[in-house]
């Protein structure tokens, strides 16, 4: 690109994005017509996500069942990190957090959970 425009004669001024409001405007998405957002989603892109998938994706993962197996062992208190952020409950791994019991989603499917 540098060699496109070495014809040209010209002087780069750097600006802040303080000093460019307007430039933040144009860069937003339009909206549509009648200046509303519409809030509600088409459920055709949202992915309902079930319990039965996600134990099959737990099952599947490596280190979901490295973790499972840590919890199912009761005598066993050699990884007490896992048991103190994990906790299983009917077949599925928990992550606890302060917010409460928080699904365990292997890393693998993540990024299709994300793009869905």
């Amino acid at each position: 690109w540098w060699s496109l425009i070495q014809e040209f004669d010209f002087n780069m001024l750097y600006k802040p994005g303080t000093a460019m409001n307007h430039v933040d405007a144009l860069s937003r998405n339009p909206v549509n017509g009648n200046g509303l957002i519409d809030d509600k989603l088409d459920d055709s892109l949202v992915m309902h996500i079930t319990t039965d998938w996600l134990t099959t994706v737990q099952m599947a993962d490596d280190e979901s069942q490295r973790i499972k197996r840590i919890l199912e062992d009761k005598e066993s208190d050699k990884v007490v990190q896992v048991k103190e952020n994990y906790c299983l409950k009917r077949g599925l791994i928990y992550r606890i957090t302060n917010e409460g019991h928080r699904w365990l989603v292997p890393r693998g499917v993540r990024w299709q959970i994300l793009r869905a």
